[in-house]
């Protein structure tokens, strides 16, 4: 069965880029998955079905990961706020998170809720903690500045950097 191209809807088996066993499907209105931002709101991307399948919406130029793979970010070791998400925002914005943190053999699961007036307030609050092992070491902050609600992270000095995953929720 051959690939089949319907505007920017694609539909055939294996991968795009390859010729495996399984399905593919990718609804995109841009051309690639822009976690960058680019895009308009409303786009839709399915990222390959399987084990790292993963489904994103734009919503308020937030490429928001609906189902599958979370969104991966490593904050540096022994570093203060490290802006790990930063969103242009013009009006209020709302933010819920369900994350994970790994730090050598340290865990730790929990929400973030972050929420902007979209003029100068920001704050950021975290709670339904698993701590599995000893303390992570990280902390999370938010501040809004030039138009940006930025998320920060801050680590203690562990000698290895924190693994970051999150699912995102998002509305104005």
């Amino acid at each position: 069965m051959a690939i089949t191209q319907i505007g920017q809807l694609w539909l055939g088996p294996g991968n795009l880029n390859s010729n495996p066993v399984g399905g593919y499907v990718q609804l995109s209105m841009g051309t690639t998955l822009p976690i960058n931002g680019s895009g308009t709101d409303g786009d839709i991307y399915f990222y390959q079905a399987g084990s790292n399948s993963n489904t994103f919406i734009q919503r308020n130029n937030i490429w928001v990961s609906i189902i599958g793979v979370p969104i991966t970010v490593s904050i540096p070791d022994n570093t203060t706020n490290f802006a790990w998400l930063t969103v242009t925002v013009a009006v209020a914005q709302y933010m819920a998170f369900d994350y994970s943190i790994k730090r050598g053999s340290n865990l730790k699961m929990g929400k973030l809720n972050a929420a902007t007036d979209g003029a100068s307030l920001a704050g950021i609050t975290e709670y339904g903690i698993i701590p599995l092992g000893s303390s992570t070491g990280v902390t999370f902050g938010a501040t809004y500045s030039g138009g940006n609600l930025i998320l920060q992270a801050t680590t203690t000095s562990q000698g290895i950097s924190a693994n970051l995953e999150y699912f995102l929720r998002s509305w104005n």
